[in-house]
């Protein structure tokens, strides 16, 4: 998937929520690492999947693709806000459910936050990123949504 063009409207909206909320300097780090937390049980409430009980579900695919996005904004404010610029990701071929996918990424959430290296960002981004064709959504939609959304 290539982010460069979601980037950059993210780079923007990070500007400019720094400079409304007078935020300019200041360290946002773990408070978007908590945010991007919330807005993950967000998605996966959304989804139903961990709603082992129900045999029929009612999924709303619209809001589904709105807590993506959430999802997606914070968790590149993060990599922006540690200088990291990944641009091209590759999905990676999934063969779990999506339980076991959100499971991982609360994994990868926690590798990152005790040590926030690139390459435990990029294994963050990876997993996050790979959940979209579980969830039906295509990179298309994911880059138009995104800008409907925060731009």
């Amino acid at each position: 998937m290539n982010l460069e063009k979601i980037l950059q409207f993210q780079q923007e909206l990070d500007n400019k929520i720094e400079s409304k909320n007078h935020l300019e300097g200041k360290s946002l780090l773990t408070k978007k690492l908590l945010s991007f937390q919330v807005k993950v049980g967000e998605l996966a409430t959304e989804t139903q999947c961990f709603k082992y009980w129900l045999t029929k579900k009612s999924l709303d695919r619209q809001a589904i693709l709105n807590k993506y996005m959430e999802c997606t904004q914070f968790l590149l404010a993060v990599g922006l806000d540690k200088g990291f610029t990944q641009n091209k990701v590759n999905l990676k071929s999934v063969e779990y459910d999506l339980i076991e996918q959100f499971a991982n990424l609360y994994i990868d959430i926690n590798d990152f936050m005790v040590c926030s290296s690139k390459d435990n960002y990029i294994s963050l981004l990876e997993d996050f990123l790979s959940l979209s064709p579980s969830l039906g959504l295509t990179e298309k939609e994911i880059e138009e949504g995104y800008r409907d959304i925060y731009l």
